[in-house]
């Protein structure tokens, strides 16, 4: 999409009813990137029941659907397992699955990552209900036996463990994830303090703020894929709802949030579709197929 904005003009995603009106600008899409939770998904964290028929369409189609997620690869394969011929961007860009293949990481340095978990240690020391997740590419680590924290993490890594102490873990980490309870937008710029300039911190769900490499975001993620199947922007159609989810519509030539988007999202997008309560992805992607 075009980004460039007057500066003494806020920009304004066009109404749902106007991309009724301009359906012309989905007939080149071959590739829909789409987030996953205020976006996809139920309020109860399930894919909506009438996705499988219109996965199957886009499938038959040629056209790509890829879920792209802060959540761990493990989760979203598990998560969308009755489907064929996805690819993934999983932990915010860091991992990038194509046609059963990882075939792109990008690792956060050590350093940091000892950095983030003395913080998130102090928090807790100081009072703050705090908790570190260090995610590996295929398994996830914390050190908290607090029944909530791990509510809170099941949701988005289907694969994680309690050990002593993450700083005894040896894996390549992909993400650091930080549980800070109703904390997590005041807490951002503080762990991007912490973690310095070599990394990437983001507000990423109600709960928590992820830290990755400074070079890995959705978007990222989202034009690794692109390059491998040689498509351009205006045959990517990408759909998001919070702030992680910036760089994945600004790779995209057709960018939307639902309607419950964070309202800073828009001055990134092209349009506004319908709530994820009110099922506007799948609402998209059926007029998608009736356009292609």
């Amino acid at each position: 999409m075009t980004t460039s904005i007057e500066t003494d003009q806020v920009h304004s995603p066009r109404p749902w009813t106007a991309l009724l009106q301009d359906s012309a600008v989905l007939a080149p899409v071959r590739l829909v990137a789409c987030d996953m939770d205020g976006t996809l998904l139920e309020e109860d964290g399930s894919v909506p029941g009438p996705f499988w028929v219109l996965a199957r369409a886009l499938h038959e189609k040629g056209i790509k659907f890829v879920p792209s997620s802060g959540r761990q690869l493990a989760t979203l394969q598990h998560l969308f397992s009755p489907a064929s011929g996805l690819s993934f961007v999983a932990e915010n860009g860091a991992i990038v699955e194509a046609d059963g293949e990882v075939v792109f990481r990008h690792t956060l340095d050590q350093s940091a990552v000892d950095q983030l978990i003395d913080r998130v240690r102090e928090l807790q020391t100081e009072g703050t209900d705090a908790a570190v997740m260090v995610c590996g590419s295929d398994m996830a680590y914390m050190e908290s036996t607090e029944a909530h924290h791990q509510a809170a993490a099941m949701p988005y890594y289907r694969h994680f463990t309690v050990v002593p102490d993450v700083k005894d873990v040896t894996t390549d980490v992909m993400k650091v994830a930080v549980y800070v309870g109703n904390a997590a937008a005041e807490m951002t710029d503080e762990l991007r303090a912490v973690s310095g300039d070599a990394c990437r911190t983001v507000h990423s769900a109600p709960h928590w703020v992820d830290v990755m490499n400074i070079d890995t975001n959705k978007g990222r993620g989202l034009q690794e894929l692109m390059d491998i199947q040689g498509l351009n922007s205006s045959e990517v159609l990408a759909i998001g709802d919070f702030m992680n989810d910036v760089e994945l519509l600004e790779v995209a030539g057709v960018a939307c949030v639902v309607a419950n988007a964070h309202p800073d999202l828009a001055a990134h997008a092209d349009y506004v579709i319908p709530a994820n309560t009110d099922h506007g992805v799948l609402q998209l992607l059926d007029r998608l197929l009736q356009v292609v």
